[in-house]
């Protein structure tokens, strides 16, 4: 859950960060100086793919001769060594300078240029912990290369010799297995999986590489010619890139459309000789699985990567046993997962139904009495119409758990859902229940002031469907080590639960947010961090403290794309530049490229975070003046915006009017405030103030006054009944009640909401429409000496009409109507004219930033009146 992008659009005309310069493509380097002995040896520092080591020892040798170290670079990398050769090119270790980290690149000899296009486009859309990840892909001189993780370790096929035993084997390709497998939901087939194509790296992680053939349904080129090299390691001679004979299915080796079946094949094919090289023969169990995933025909084998994967996870040695993930919360959750398959083997009970009794622990018949029992103690008008749509939210969210509970839980025993994926799902269960937990304490204990915020808190839930999705439960990160995994489990569900009381506006959570980046930083678990350091930038930005929103942002970031955590990463670059923007920096978007790049990366389900991205730049360059280019943040916003989909509806709802605000065309602009509306209906109950919000922003933007005002009316009257506390929404509203009744010729009606707006408390910030509320509610009573002084004191406090902004503009233009029409009640035409024509100087400029139909018409009002005989 995040916050909503509402708050991120407050006050947009405050601070005016300068523009950022139009990206364009960077320069082609040119020729490197040549400094001392070191450039007469190195004769240029571009070499081709081919003498690339080359000149990296000849680098070494000028060092050692002559003190100098010109470094060999291919972009901004500087070559340190050869790490590998093979596939049609060479494998460089190097160092990336600007992110201060290793890195490898692959660098194809000459011909490959397509093929090396293709493993990088391919890994570009692969983002998993099992699958090497791409950094960059760059052109040097006519060679492609793609940079690459580093992975100090080994092949498998280093890896599985004696004394490894043939569990462990097993292991290690389940892992590849996971990394084929998630190449697979994005529609790639890697086409040449082999033991030298995936690494094994210090830290025990496998990740599959070399996913240069990775094309999705195409037909395999011509087979191999008899004869052709079997080697291990080695390629097919006639075609590069046909993949390695030893492990090609038969459908490969005939030219037929290739299918994830065929890795699966390849799979197996490796598993098999990993298996044989750690003894005489392979284990049983393990004979059958591999006879079926090595099938001649595709449809004998398994029907996906995941189901041979949950063959492979029933050793039967510890099939009858639970596996000890870890103790402590995570393993309590699992055991509500099994308990209700163990339970099965009793014919009376049902399967996997252990998700009732664990939603119980947070939201019963006690807590739904003790919630209502609370909300009538409030004896607030809004709590009372709010009671049976909160309750109703919090049961049909708790069926909605308990029904992803089961379907997890029965994915599990079906072998469905990978082991890997599994642990997600019910650590993503923990986490939706200690929110739903959160929402039920914070409207339980809630003032009558915070109870909408709580409200929308609870419609923003995270979706707990998600926690049962096979293709949500892909991650790319690095799950914690099993003995830290209960503690993550839990911090996990503690952040979900302040992220929840944040929303709520509860009282004391940001003192325990820095408490829980203290445990992060103890867990040493980075993608933790980094969901506590967002959550303390959100704290900071949720009461206005842009600057110290700064430094927890730009970690988690940093934390986030480190750990592969994409969308966090984006999320976190986005609020940094909102918070960045609010406080006039000109380097509000710095580093946008980067960020866009990373943002087009996320799956579909991310949407959310993409909107929140184009939602920024809107914002940030809306705040410059730059109307032409926030429209276009804008239009991609809501384009992301269209497909989300359940709880984060609400989150990016903001997006219509965001884009309303920028829109030219009424048509549309009232299209899109309406669109905005039935959003927020959905999500709350009928007298939010969010809903009430939109319902006024709608009648604004009616062209039609009649109409405009007939809309207007019911909402300025809910806010008045069920939110009497919220002074300066009801100033606003009933004010402009009041000028379309006075435009109408409603006297009774337009004084009426012009002393309502007078009465009403405020608390700064809406002083101009009090005065002029006041002033035209003196007018309307006849008392025209008390009218002109309300307007004086205003033309006293507006200063001068040039050097206002547009929209205090809008405030002079309706105090000088409000000057013209107690000057015609007067008898004094000459001065009502002379006011009437400076208010059509004030709202000319005026509404050509802010051309709403409620503005037009007062701009029109001042015409009108000067055209009067």
């Amino acid at each position: 859950m995040r916050r909503p992008l509402a708050s991120q659009h407050r006050g947009v005309d405050a601070g005016s960060p300068e523009p950022e310069p139009e990206p364009g493509p960077e320069p082609e380097p040119g020729p490197e100086p040549e400094p001392g002995a070191l450039g007469r040896l190195l004769r240029g520092a571009r070499p081709a793919a081919a003498d690339v080591p080359a000149a990296v020892a000849r680098a070494k040798i000028a060092s050692a001769l002559f003190g100098e170290a010109e470094p060999v670079r291919i972009g901004r990398y500087i070559v340190e060594a050869e790490a590998g050769a093979g596939g049609g090119g060479v494998v460089l270790a190097a160092r990336d300078p600007e992110l201060a980290r290793r890195v490898a690149i692959k660098l194809v000899h000459g011909g490959q240029r397509d093929r090396m296009l293709a493993e990088g486009q391919a890994l570009a859309r692969l983002s998993h912990p099992n699958v090497v990840p791409v950094h960059d892909v760059g052109v040097h001189g006519e060679q492609v290369y793609v940079v690459m993780e580093l992975v100090e370790g080994q092949t498998l096929r280093d890896h599985c010799v004696p004394p490894r035993t043939a569990r462990d084997v097993v292991r290690a390709y389940r892992q590849a297995g996971e990394g084929l497998a998630a190449a697979h939901r994005a529609g790639l087939v890697h086409r040449d999986f082999k033991p030298d194509n995936a690494l094994i790296g210090t830290d025990g992680r496998v990740r599959v590489v070399d996913f240069g053939l990775a094309l999705a349904g195409e037909p395999a080129p011509a087979s191999a010619p008899a004869g052709a090299s079997a080697a291990a390691g080695t390629l097919a001679v006639t075609h590069a890139g046909l993949g390695t004979p030893r492990y090609m299915a038969p459908e490969q080796a005939t030219g037929a459309t290739l299918s994830p079946a065929s890795d699966q094949y390849a799979f197996c094919a490796s598993l098999r000789e990993g298996l044989l090289a750690t003894g005489p023969a392979v284990p049983r169990w393990l004979d059958g699985i591999l006879r079926r995933g090595t099938a001649p025909a595709p449809a004998d084998r398994f029907p996906s990567m995941e189901r041979l994967l949950a063959a492979l996870a029933r050793d039967p040695r510890t099939r009858w046993q639970r596996r000890a993930i870890a103790a402590g919360v995570l393993g309590v959750a699992i055991a509500a997962f099994v308990a209700g398959g163990r339970r099965a083997d009793r014919a009376a009970a049902p399967i996997c139904d252990g998700g009732a009794a664990e939603l119980a622990a947070v939201w019963n018949d006690r807590a739904r009495d003790a919630l209502r029992a609370h909300l009538a103690t409030l004896e607030d008008p809004y709590a009372r119409e709010a009671e049976g749509h909160v309750t109703h939210v919090l049961d049909t969210y708790g069926a909605r758990w308990r029904a992803s509970h089961r379907t997890a839980c029965l994915a599990h025993r079906s072998a469905a859902l990978s082991p890997q994926m599994f642990d997600r799902g019910v650590a993503c269960l923990a986490r939706a229940r200690a929110a739903l937990g959160a929402a039920v304490g914070a409207v339980s204990a809630t003032t009558a002031a915070r109870l909408p915020d709580a409200i929308t808190a609870t419609a923003g839930l995270p979706d707990p469907r998600r926690c049962a999705d096979p293709e949500l439960l892909v991650s790319a990160v690095a799950p914690p080590p099993p003995e830290l995994a209960a503690a993550a489990t839990e911090l996990g569900s503690d952040l979900a639960a302040l992220e929840v009381e944040l929303s709520a506006a509860r009282p004391d959570v940001r003192p325990r947010v820095l408490a829980a980046i203290t445990r992060a930083r103890a867990l040493a678990y980075a993608p933790l961090l980094a969901r506590a350091l967002r959550l303390a930038g959100v704290a900071a930005l949720t009461v206005d403290e842009h600057e110290a929103a700064l430094a927890p942002l730009g970690e988690a970031m940093r934390l986030a794309l480190t750990a592969g955590e994409g969308a966090l990463a984006v999320e976190a670059y986005a609020r940094r530049a909102f918070a960045r923007g609010r406080l006039a920096r000109a380097d509000a978007l710095d580093g946008l490229e980067l960020a866009e790049a990373q943002s087009a990366g996320l799956p579909d389900s991310e949407r959310a975070v993409r909107t929140l991205l184009d939602n920024t730049v809107g914002t940030v360059e809306l705040a410059a003046g730059h109307r032409d280019g926030a429209r276009a943040a804008f239009e991609r916003a809501l384009g992301h915006a269209r497909a989300v989909t359940g709880p984060a509806a609400l989150e990016v709802a903001p997006i219509w009017t965001n884009l309303a605000l920028v829109t030219s065309d009424p048509r549309r602009r009232l299209q899109l405030t309406r669109e905005r509306l039935a959003i927020v209906e959905r999500a709350l109950d009928a007298g939010h103030p969010l809903v009430l919000n939109a319902r006024i922003s709608a009648a604004l933007l009616e062209p039609d006054a009649a109409r405009a005002r007939a809309a207007l009316a019911p909402p300025c009257d809910a806010y008045a009944t069920l939110h009497p506390d919220r002074g300066s929404k009801i100033l606003e509203c009933q004010y402009e009640l009041g000028l379309l009744a006075y435009a109408a010729g409603d006297v009774s009606a337009a004084r009426t909401a012009f002393d309502h707006a007078a009465r009403t408390e405020h608390h700064g910030g809406d002083g101009e429409q009090l005065a002029l509320a006041r002033a035209y509610g003196a007018l309307l009573a006849g008392d025209l000496p008390r009218a002109t002084r309300e307007l004086d004191a205003l033309f006293a406090e507006l200063g001068p009409l040039d050097p206002l902004p547009e929209w205090r503009k809008l405030h002079a233009g309706d105090a000088w109507l409000a000057r013209g029409a107690i000057a015609a009640a007067a008898g004094q035409a000459q001065a009502a004219r002379a006011a009437f024509e400076a208010a059509r100087r004030a709202l000319e400029p005026a509404v050509r930033v802010h051309d709403s139909p409620h503005h037009l018409r007062r701009l029109e009002r001042a015409r009108a009146a000067l055209a009067a005989p």
